[in-house]
């Protein structure tokens, strides 16, 4: 992990590459696992929270994401007429 992040710090000090921190890729990885249909005790596990609130605060769905898994219940719902 250690040669990981430091292969990262290197890239990111480029010019011409957004920069990021390790945090933020956690979030990433987390958010896309949970889209991609990984159930949140898996990434908890993953992630190595003991706690799973904690991991529920990776969760970040995309606004689309949630309307295509809306419409696996209903075709024709508008996720904005829910709120």
């Amino acid at each position: 992990m250690a040669l990981l992040h430091k292969e990262i710090l290197r890239i990111i000090k480029k010019p011409n590459v957004t920069k990021i921190r390790m945090h933020d890729m956690r979030h990433t990885f987390a958010s896309l696992a949970l889209m991609d249909g990984v159930d949140v005790p898996t990434v908890q596990k993953w992630l190595g929270h003991k706690d799973i609130q904690t991991t529920m605060r990776y969760i970040k769905l995309l606004p689309q994401h949630m309307q295509d898994q809306a419409n696996k219940l209903t075709p024709n719902l508008v996720l904005d007429q829910l709120y």
